[in-house]
């Protein structure tokens, strides 16, 4: 559990304030937001038994807290802000789809993850999906309201 916190919240958020420098306010305002979708869609997913994640003897919420917290609201962060200066959201989509599919993808290969009751890599990334077009709704609402 402590090799998934640190390989999965501290190393991210690392990445993305320290070394990236990514606008804080961006990362205030799609973080929380980026981390409820993952909640839901994460919950949603172990509640129904379609995937376990290691460490398989802890609780799985518990354990998938790392990426709930690190990964998935650090790289939902970079995501708007490379829309926001690169300015082709059709570009980074579906790189950030495939890109994060891929890590899952790998993690499952090492035994990270565990799917069940015919989920497959198929289903994550139509998860994904709409997780990343969500992140980029809400991103797209904030610049209306004139918010960023």
């Amino acid at each position: 559990m402590i090799v998934n916190f640190f390989a999965f919240c501290i190393f991210p958020w690392f990445i993305v304030i320290f070394l990236l420098k990514i606008d804080l306010k961006i990362v205030l305002l799609i973080s929380p937001f980026a981390s409820m979708i993952a909640c839901i869609m994460n919950t949603w997913t172990i509640a129904y038994g379609f995937a376990d994640v290691y460490p398989f003897e802890t609780e799985t919420h518990l354990a998938s807290l790392p990426m709930i917290v690190g990964v998935v609201p650090a790289l939902s962060s970079l995501f708007v802000h490379l829309i926001q200066t690169m300015h082709r959201p059709l570009l980074w989509i579906p790189v950030f789809i495939i890109g994060t599919t891929s890590f899952e993808g790998t993690t499952l290969l090492l035994g990270l993850v565990d799917y069940d009751k015919g989920w497959n890599i198929i289903y994550t990334s139509i998860e994904y999906t709409i997780g990343y077009c969500s992140v980029y709704g809400y991103f797209m609402w904030l610049k209306s309201e004139q918010i960023v």
